[in-house]
């Protein structure tokens, strides 16, 4: 999204990305706000409105929200998630969601949903809160101002601002940022972050963000200092679920004179995209993908390469470049080299072309023995015409080494006249599963991300033993058009299957 309004930000195009913004903007007011628990002015709205978060968002971490039960529901096994309201005599309880409220074996005919009781047949506690709260969330006999000021994030658990908020536009100050030019600044609007994960703990469901945004990273041909994101805070939701909201999004507001694009977004794990493409945001409008060829060269006859694939950790990938004799030349391939030996800390890249013969052509293939030279063509599907780029070394560093000139090389094709990326195809992709935790160059473990961010359910007991092997972004050809990431969460939350 970002980067389709930034193509569109010209002066010719300005409509274009108003009525985007528009249609966006329509879709995310359909997935906000309540049907149950709203004062006279917002219900009146839902009254002329048939779209409800409640009906058209779902989450499978709960099966209703607490200000959704009534007495048609009698009978049905549910799945609540929320604060614990009240708590009496160990084993009475008033559930709370930013809908409403449930009692749980408890009946109060003043609820809305006074009607039904939840019968809880076992809970688990999400996160555990401190014995000595400040003061209870309960709409009599509240505490000072200045004592619900001081703790903001549970004051607006109360319902008297859960309902004022709901009605308002909130922003944040912006920030005065030093530029990387001496003597000179810039203005940055922030997005509230701290302020929106505080509304989430106060009991938010969820917040909308319409975001103008200014980094000061250069403009690209595809991004520009300046640019609007739409910003998301959810509670209670899977990931599956943010990437359905975020496609039906997108479906919602694609322009009508592209090419239209199909949810759900392919999906591949982020050792896949490594693997395949070299790179963590792989551009899937092409294919040559990258492939492992080190069982091809153990025995090879290449002295040199055997060498290398002896240490431990090392291997041997390559991909093809279609037709691409012409194109590549050597002042094309010494660049190459170059990249490795300065970038990636190798010998250099081996680049060969396909004979009439299907043998290769290049420095190191003369050592190579020709049944080893049939099978490394015949396992990438080479024909004559074609290049081979192969390189051997430490596998994160050949596959790094590779992503790059799988790309460089599609740009020299291109540059040459060859259609290699369809400039009207948009391929959308989600990566996951990216690593919790990586190494920098003194060898000290630290957050590929941020320190915030909830390891897979799987994985936690990584923590302890093998922090690497814990895992927790889409893509618009090869560009990071939409990043999440599920926080941690040290609420005090229940969540009842009953």
């Amino acid at each position: 999204m970002t980067t389709l309004l930034q193509l569109l930000s010209g002066r010719r195009n300005i409509m274009k990305a108003t009525r985007i913004i528009s249609k966006t903007a329509e879709y995310m007011k359909r997935q906000s706000g309540s049907c149950t628990q709203l004062p006279a002015l917002t219900q009146l709205y839902r009254q002329k409105s048939p779209f409800c978060m409640c009906h058209t968002v779902g989450s499978s971490l709960k099966s209703h929200t607490c200000g959704e039960l009534r007495a048609h529901h009698v009978g049905q096994k549910v799945k609540l998630r929320g604060f614990l309201q009240y708590q009496r005599m160990g084993k009475f309880a008033v559930l709370r969601d930013a809908f409403g409220k449930t009692q749980v074996l408890i009946n109060d005919e003043m609820m809305p949903t006074g009607e039904i009781e939840v019968l809880a047949s076992n809970y688990q506690v999400l996160s555990k809160a401190r014995q000595d709260l400040p003061f209870l969330i309960r709409d009599f006999n509240k505490p000072n101002e200045q004592l619900r000021l001081k703790y903001r994030y549970l004051d607006l658990r109360h319902s008297e601002l859960q309902n004022n908020l709901r009605l308002k536009s909130q922003g944040a100050q912006e920030f005065v940022v030093p530029s990387r030019h001496p003597g000179k600044f810039y203005s940055l609007v922030q997005s509230p972050q701290t302020y929106k994960q505080l509304a989430m703990i106060g009991g938010f469901d969820k917040y909308f963000q319409f975001a103008v945004c200014y980094r000061d990273e250069g403009a690209k041909h595809d991004r520009q200092p300046e640019f609007m994101q739409v910003d998301l805070e959810m509670t209670d939701v899977t990931m599956r679920e943010v990437q359905h909201l975020t496609e039906n999004l997108l479906v919602f507001s694609w322009p009508t004179h592209l090419a239209a694009i199909c949810s759900p977004f392919p999906v591949l794990t982020y050792n896949e995209a490594m693997s395949s493409y070299g790179v963590d945001k792989p551009d899937t409008r092409f294919d040559w993908k990258l492939q492992d060829v080190t069982h091809h060269l153990h025995k090879c006859g290449a002295t040199v390469l055997e060498n290398i694939l002896t240490l431990p950790g090392n291997s041997a990938h390559a991909f093809v470049i279609p037709g691409g004799q012409l194109q590549v030349t050597k002042k094309v391939v010494a660049s190459w080299e170059n990249l490795a030996r300065t970038q990636h800390n190798l010998l250099g890249v081996s680049v060969f072309y396909i004979c009439e013969d299907l043998t290769l052509k290049g420095a190191v293939s003369k050592k190579m023995s020709a049944i080893s030279q049939r099978e490394l063509i015949q396992t990438l599907g080479a024909v004559m015409g074609d290049i081979l780029v192969m390189a051997v070394g430490p596998t994160n560093d050949v596959l790094g080494l590779l992503g790059k000139l799988r790309l460089l090389a599609a740009k020299t094709m291109e540059e040459s006249g060859i259609i290699v990326r369809h400039p009207e195809h948009f391929n959308f992709l989600w990566v996951v599963d990216f690593p919790l935790f990586t190494k920098d160059d003194k060898g000290n473990v630290l957050p590929a991300h941020h320190p915030f961010t909830l390891p897979r359910e799987d994985d936690t007991h990584y923590l302890y033993t093998d922090p690497f092997k814990a895992l927790t972004d889409s893509l618009l050809n090869c560009v990071e058009q939409i990043a999440y990431v599920m926080l941690l969460h040290f609420l005090r939350q229940w969540r009842v299957d009953a």
